[in-house]
C-alpha cells in the first residue's frame, strides 16, 4: 500500500510582535550622552543628574554660576529619535528640535543672547561656549548643524533657567519660544521647592513634589502644557 501524503499547508506562524515605541518627549530634551559640570568640578551624564545637584549655568549678566536642579521636567530613557546635532569650536551638542538654544547677538562686546528653537539653528550663527577653567563665556561660530538619530531624552530644570551642556549654553525650556515666559510660568514650582528646603532645614521633613519622575513628563509642566493647549498658545 502506498503511503498517504497530506496536501494541506502547514499553519502560517503569526507575525512577530514589536514592542511599542516609547512616546516622544513632550518637552525639548538633551540626549542621554550629554554631560554637565557639577559644583565640585566633576562631570556627570545628564541622565544621572538628580534633584539638588548644582550644575554649571550662566546668569542674565553672562556670569557663570552653579544652579540647583529643582525638577526633572521630562524623562524618556528609551526614546530613540531625531535630534539636532550642533558643532561649534570642537564642542558637540545633541538636543531635540523644540528645545531652546541661546544664539549670540551681533554685539561682540556684550552678553545679549537670543533664544531660538534648536530646529531653527543654522551654520554660521554663534553660540555661547562656556569654559569653566577661565570663567569665560565665549561666542563661537557654529561649524555644522545636522539631524541625527540618538537615544534618551532628559530635560532638567535649574533655578536659573539656564544650563551648560557639553560646554554650550542652553535654556532649560522648550516649546514656548520666549524663555522669560516659561521661567515665569514655573515660578510657583520654584517657590514650592524653596519652601520644601525650608521645611527640611527646620523640621527635617519635606513634601513629595514629584520632582524626579522615572519616566515621562512631570506633573507641573504637564499642567502647563494642558493650559497652553486650551489657550492655543502651543
Amino acid at each position: 500500500m502506498e503511503a498517504a501524503y497530506s496536501l494541506s499547508k502547514p499553519p502560517t506562524p503569526p507575525p512577530p510582535t514589536e514592542s511599542p515605541s516609547p512616546e516622544p518627549p513632550e518637552e525639548g530634551c538633551f540626549s542621554a550622552k550629554a554631560t554637565v559640570q557639577l559644583e565640585d568640578g566633576s562631570f556627570k551624564l545628564i541622565k544621572d543628574v538628580g534633584i539638588k545637584d548644582k550644575v554649571l549655568a550662566v546668569d542674565k549678566r553672562g556670569k557663570q554660576l552653579f544652579s540647583e536642579i529643582v525638577l526633572l521636567m521630562d524623562v524618556v530613557p528609551d526614546y530613540v529619535g531625531e535630534f539636532v546635532a550642533i558643532e561649534a569650536g570642537g564642542r558637540h551638542l545633541h538636543l531635540t528640535p523644540a528645545h531652546l538654544l541661546f544664539i549670540a547677538g551681533s554685539d561682540s562686546s556684550s552678553f545679549d543672547p537670543v533664544s531660538i528653537f534648536a530646529g531653527q539653528v543654522k551654520k554660521g550663527q554663534y553660540v555661547h561656549v562656556v569654559e569653566p577653567v577661565n570663567g569665560g563665556v565665549e561666542k563661537v561660530r557654529i561649524e555644522r548643524v545636522c539631524r541625527v538619530q540618538d537615544h534618551g531624552a532628559y530635560a532638567p530644570l535649574t533655578e536659573e533657567g539656564t544650563i551648560v551642556v557639553d560646554n554650550i549654553l542652553a535654556s532649560c525650556y522648550a516649546v514656548f519660544s520666549n524663555p522669560k515666559v516659561a521661567h515665569w510660568s514655573l515660578a510657583p514650582f520654584r517657590w514650592l521647592h524653596s519652601m520644601n528646603k525650608t521645611l527640611e532645614y527646620f523640621i527635617n521633613a519635606s513634601l513629595n513634589l514629584g520632582q524626579d519622575p522615572k519616566c515621562g513628563i512631570a506633573w507641573y509642566p504637564s499642567i502647563l502644557h494642558q493650559i497652553a493647549e486650551v489657550l492655543y498658545i502651543v
